[in-house]
């Protein structure tokens, strides 16, 4: 398998055999340079005797160096069927090893695909944060997840308390997973070019929440939090806790002055736990 993939012709080769264009409202930034896809991967190791799942296989670029790497089964959710040809050739010299799901990875149930998974993907820049909040309702399923995201949102996801780009995305991934950058990826080595960096990050997710938190109560209170991140903490929750903030707060011993970017993941775990 391993010498036929090398033998394919090149991305850009394939892309004009297809006729095949980008399109804007899917996110489609494809990777022509495989030396970028196989530091990706290389960073998701072990691969070998592990089942992996990709999301937007395109051109197939990321595809063929998790193939390279002899995962046990490598799923490709793509929702765009003008990729599904491209794909198939991989299909056919992948000795059984590549599966093509053609359908929206939002409406996918990928508790389907087993447990233990490794996520590896260049994601769409229109629906990547909304994908990994899907996936931190079944975080336990996932063993580890390789993104590839603009580079704004891979340090907002990774952002620490007082950070700039501190978020309830945030908060949230640091509860659940540990989160790492690992390097940045200059818009050169996609096409069409996009007016960004982007950044790769990993996501490791822990064994159970930290601080035994309640999930669902943590994003109802983050959320509500940082629609007001320029407020007061005891202005911004106000609205979920009516005339109770300050005392939950005060009983929570977190500051009443400090803004939402100031509160910590723990103090908003403990903030939580008052919430009905």
């Amino acid at each position: 398998m391993r010498e036929k993939i090398l033998n394919l012709p090149s991305i850009s080769d394939i892309l004009k055999e297809h006729g095949f264009f980008t399109k804007k409202n899917l996110g489609q930034n494809f990777i022509f340079d495989l030396n970028v896809t196989n530091k990706i991967v290389r960073y998701a190791e072990p691969i070998q005797d592990n089942i992996v799942v990709e999301i937007g296989g395109g051109a197939g670029s990321l595809t063929r160096s998790i193939l390279l790497s002899n995962p046990k089964k490598l799923y490709v959710i793509e929702k765009d069927e003008r990729c599904l040809p491209i794909l198939q050739q991989l299909v056919e010299i992948a000795d059984g090893k590549l599966e093509i799901i053609n359908e929206d990875a939002l409406n996918f149930d990928f508790r389907l695909l087993g447990k233990n998974l490794k996520v590896i993907a260049n994601l769409p820049y229109n629906i990547g944060t909304e994908l990994l909040f899907k996936w931190y309702n079944n975080i336990n399923i996932f063993d580890s997840l390789t993104l590839m995201y603009q580079k704004e949102v891979a340090e907002r996801i990774c952002a620490n308390t007082n950070d700039e780009q501190y978020s309830r995305i945030s908060v949230i991934s640091y509860i659940l997973c540990k989160c790492e950058k690992l390097f940045d990826v200059p818009p050169s080595v996609f096409f069409p070019q996009p007016k960004v960096y982007s950044s790769v990050i990993s996501l490791k997710p822990h064994e159970k929440p930290l601080y035994d938190a309640d999930i669902p109560k943590m994003k109802k209170v983050v959320k509500q939090a940082f629609l007001m991140r320029r407020k007061t903490i005891k202005n911004a929750v106000e609205p979920i806790f009516n005339d109770k903030a300050e005392e939950i707060l005060k009983a929570a011993n977190i500051d009443l002055k400090k803004r939402p970017e100031e509160i910590s993941p723990e103090e908003y775990v403990r903030i939580s736990r008052a919430l009905n």
